[in-house]
């Protein structure tokens, strides 16, 4: 897996009305780290990270982003692609550059059908999701693989990214 390191080359920073931002580049790491701060804030809710990286399939926004062996970035699930670094934030086709996070708040509105495997268009508020072996959310765990916690619901349109430890069944 490949790990942005202290020896970072290229580290480009700027700030202009409260808006802050750092990239890191680096050509040991397949990608970038975007770090964006918008102040006033009140809470860390509100704060994100966004990475990016090569994508070795499509990616649909929300998406869950397992980190393979290679680099690459591939849909996560709770049986074998259990590396999950965060949520896709767009959507990107197979080669290209995916932004993703592990801190973010992600509002789909009412489209949440797919990710949640049919369950609905709309997430239940205050309940946890966790990873299901074809790759969506469920608010029930999965019944092989890994128990591993995406989010939390913020409301019925918006997941809080809380990525939890895989824990083997």
């Amino acid at each position: 897996m490949p790990i942005l390191s202290k020896k970072a080359t290229n580290i480009n920073s700027s700030s202009t009305n409260g808006d802050v931002s750092v990239r890191i580049s680096d050509a040991t790491f397949d990608g970038n780290v975007d770090v964006s701060v918008t102040y006033p804030r009140n809470d860390l809710s509100e704060v994100a990270l966004q990475m990016e990286a090569l994508t070795a399939e499509p990616f649909k926004i929300g998406q869950p982003v397992h980190l393979n062996d290679d680099g690459k970035l591939e849909v996560g699930n709770c049986l074998n692609k259990i590396n999950i670094v965060g949520l896709a934030l767009a959507d990107r086709g197979q080669g290209e550059e995916l932004p993703y996070s592990d801190v973010a708040v992600i509002d789909l509105g009412s489209a949440w059908n797919d990710l949640t495997g049919g369950s609905g268009n709309q997430l239940d508020s205050g309940r946890k999701y966790f990873l299901q072996d074809d790759g969506t959310y469920k608010k029930t765990l999965p019944t092989a693989g890994y128990i591993l916690q995406i989010g939390n619901a913020k409301s019925n349109t918006a997941l809080r990214v809380q990525l939890g430890n895989p824990i083997a069944l």
